[in-house]
């Protein structure tokens, strides 16, 4: 992974064939996160993809980690 996270102002420049987006499809209940639906790229020409790595770690990095109650 190392080398492809980026966060110089230059490395966000758009690319020539556009921005993919990363989609969040709601689940059955109408929710996001773990009770909702899955996600996926929406790519500029209307396509879709499944996540590649780089992004399935973004992913892992944005859901909360269940804390223990400290009890008193």
């Amino acid at each position: 992974m190392k080398g492809e996270v980026f966060c110089h102002k230059h490395s966000r420049r758009r690319t020539s064939d556009g921005w993919n987006f990363t989609v969040e499809k709601l689940g059955p209940r109408g929710k996001r996160g773990g009770g909702g639906g899955w996600k996926f790229v929406s790519q500029p020409d209307g396509s879709s993809r499944p996540l590649n790595e780089t992004e399935k770690m973004y992913v892992k990095r944005e859901t909360p980690r269940r804390r223990r109650k400290i009890l008193p």
